[in-house]
């Protein structure tokens, strides 16, 4: 089989299930990895003969897509904000709304000393935060054993040291201050999930999408938490639903936070929080 050929394949295949602009990007990252060839050289290079093993491990893939498991947990890793993060069911897969996210604390918080990502899943937040604020310590928690275990292998990967551990920020708290708390918490609630595609609902953990059917949940713990925790003037970081940004800019307000900001993303959308505590 040529590249042409599973190119065709795949993007036929793949077109059934997403828009084909899609379909065509998926091809591409699959055979940057399985053949190290970049997408100039995949348009130049048609009729390339795959080796016996390219093409096994190719049909494998694609096999697996068509089941709409994520082209992120097939190649086992996702890239974000220039490192790579290996994903796996047990972590939500890192979203460029969330690389935002970190860019916005990293333009504000050069100086900052001490970081906590609460729920940190794949340690997006927390290893990229690492990585580009050298004076911080930066800790993370999560309330699941695997997803810190996935986490502390991210941080060795990309050389970073992050103090992970398993705490359930609803029943528990920190152990210590800090000047930042981050949080990127489950914020989709059950009303939505029927917008949701087969490919997140069947393949990321529920864990970290669904508070319980309360969208406000862990809005409102974390900030009760920074209220403790936060010195004067320690700033408290969201990653935010959409449809909850004034609701959960009210949560801040009311418990005493002060210049609370909302701030949107890429698309527009009210995504990003940041308050001082007064």
């Amino acid at each position: 089989m040529t590249l042409g050929e599973i190119r065709k394949l795949y993007i036929d295949t793949l077109s059934e299930i997403f828009e084909r602009s899609e379909a065509t990007t998926i091809a591409r990252f699959m055979f940057e990895e399985v053949m190290q060839l970049n997408s100039l050289y995949q348009s130049l290079q048609t009729h390339l003969i795959l080796t016996v093993e390219q093409e096994r491990v190719l049909l494998e893939y694609l096999a697996r897509l068509k089941k709409k498991e994520p082209f992120q947990h097939v190649l086992g890793f996702e890239l974000f904000y220039g490192c790579k993060f290996n994903v796996n069911p047990d972590v939500l897969i890192p979203r460029p709304e969330t690389e935002e996210l970190v860019q916005w604390i990293i333009e504000n918080e050069q100086q900052v000393k001490s970081i906590i990502d609460i729920g940190t899943g794949s340690g997006c937040i927390a290893v990229s935060l690492a990585k580009n604020l050298p004076n911080a310590e930066v800790d993370a928690v999560d309330v699941s054993e695997n997803a810190v275990e996935m986490a502390k292998a991210n941080a060795a990967l990309n050389n970073t040291t992050v103090n992970f551990s398993v705490l359930d920020i609803l029943h528990s708290t920190p152990s210590r201050p800090y000047d930042v708390i981050v949080s990127n918490p489950p914020y989709i609630g059950d009303d939505e999930k029927k917008l949701m595609d087969d490919n997140v609902l069947l393949y990321e953990p529920h864990l970290a999408l669904f508070p319980e059917n309360q969208p406000l949940l862990f809005y409102q713990r974390i900030s009760e938490i920074g209220q403790q925790f936060l010195p004067p003037g320690g700033r408290l970081y969201f990653e935010m639903n959409e449809f909850y940004a004034n609701e959960i800019a009210a949560i801040a307000e009311q418990l005493g936070y002060k210049d609370v900001t909302i701030k949107k993303d890429i698309n527009g959308k009210d995504r990003m929080l940041r308050a001082l505590k007064s």
